[in-house]
């Protein structure tokens, strides 16, 4: 399966894993732990 989620809005690509923007890899999101339960994706956010 691939690790790359792209944002619907602006089009950037995210590595999941990593937080990296795919097309600039200097770029990045902060990492949240998350699970899918049932039909809703959980989000443990930090403090």
């Amino acid at each position: 399966k691939s690790c790359i989620v792209t944002c619907p809005w602006h089009g950037w690509q995210y590595d999941v894993r990593t937080g990296v923007l795919v097309q600039d890899p200097v770029v990045g999101v902060t990492k949240h732990e998350a699970r899918v339960v049932g039909d809703a994706v959980q989000v443990r956010l930090a403090d």
